[in-house]
């Protein structure tokens, strides 16, 4: 299907659900998430906890994913992502749990939640409402709450803000006004310049997801940049509807750098896509340039992407703001509605339905 990705009314037509609007809305929904988290009054019984647990699925815990890269060189407490109905064993009282869902009827997430509840850890339930937002106001548990409305993936300017809100409420970990000012301006400037009223020739969202086009993208980051490389493969899986993975540097140099030979076929169907960072470890900045030359031996096509700005935040939103912007246009190129989830609202059902 040949798509103009400048003939905006076509865009729009192809977008009942307005993601691509939502998309363009992340520096308004980040703005918004801050003033949120200044605002925020939370226990002082929550502080000084020993592990802090998000539990979530999909859009809601990749911004665990996010708060626990963030954290990992910042505070002496670990995060941990579950993304499953019950807690590890070793959650108790010195545990703060943090429940993370959108609709607030996750059922996994749930279950956790629950759980937590049973093994007297610290608990907070971070959602727009539903039955999660019940179940806490009846066990007195802080609800930090949020606008709802669209898709949980378009929500992740709330979902891991107010996450890294929590942590500094907590005193775990302190966001300097030189950082939240840098992300604003250059999430500002990316929006201004990704915009579908932007003709592809300027624009490198509109650039990549081309290229992109046709091909299974591989994306792969290290450090603060791992998890944006798992935003961006499920985002091209939600929203592009389309195969992806993604991998973690400088893990894949024990093993995926070998996996190239096999199907012989497969090649010229896959785009490697390298999230690099100019802080990235020195001994990781050489490796990119050493596997990028494995790769290019192996007859691999490769896209190399260097993240924005100076400190970790604006590199990992920047480029989660970046990857949006592609996984809705190749969604286009795709002929897709990308706010479309027809497979999940079955499976969902079904589940339901199970339970009549």
């Amino acid at each position: 299907m040949a798509v103009n990705l400048d003939h905006v009314p076509i865009l729009r037509a192809m977008d009942p659900q307005d993601m691509l609007e939502w998309v363009e809305r992340f520096p308004e929904q980040v703005a918004d998430a801050w003033r949120r988290a200044d605002a925020m009054e939370l226990p002082d019984a929550l502080r000084g906890k020993r592990h802090i647990v998000v539990a979530g699925m999909g859009g809601s815990a990749i911004g665990g994913d996010l708060l626990a890269a963030y954290l990992a060189p910042r505070a002496r407490v670990p995060v941990t992502v579950v993304r499953y109905y019950e807690l590890p064993a070793w959650v108790d009282s010195n545990t703060l749990v943090i429940a993370s869902s959108y609709s607030g009827n996750t059922e996994e997430t749930l279950s956790a939640f629950e759980d937590a509840l049973s093994r007297k850890a610290g608990v907070i339930a971070l959602t727009t409402g539903g039955k999660l937002a019940r179940l806490a106001l009846d066990a007195d548990v802080p609800i930090v709450s949020f606008p709802g409305g669209g898709q949980p993936r378009a929500a992740l300017g709330y979902s891991f803000i107010l996450l890294l809100g929590i942590a500094q409420a907590l005193g775990y970990v302190t966001v300097s006004g030189e950082e939240r000012g840098e992300l604003a301006h250059v999430l500002d400037e990316l929006n201004a310049a990704y915009a579908s009223d932007v003709p592809e020739e300027e624009n490198l969202a509109k650039q990549y997801a081309r290229l992109l086009y046709g091909r299974i993208p591989y994306v792969m980051g290290a450090a603060v940049l791992a998890p944006v490389a798992r935003r961006w493969k499920t985002q091209f899986n939600e929203n592009s509807k389309q195969w992806s993975a993604f991998d973690e540097m400088p893990e894949l140099d024990h093993n995926t750098v070998m996996g190239t030979r096999a199907p012989k076929d497969l090649a010229e169907d896959v785009m490697l896509v390298s999230l690099e960072s100019p802080t990235d470890h020195p001994r990781v900045r050489l490796r990119w340039k050493i596997t990028a030359d494995i790769f290019r031996k192996a007859g691999l096509a490769q896209l190399r992407i260097e993240a924005p700005g100076d400190f970790p935040l604006t590199q990992m939103l920047g480029l989660v703001h970046l990857g949006d912007f592609i996984s809705v246009y190749l969604a286009f190129l795709n002929g897709q509605d990308p706010s479309d989830i027809d497979n999940i609202n079955y499976l969902k059902a079904e589940l339901e339905r199970s339970n009549d």
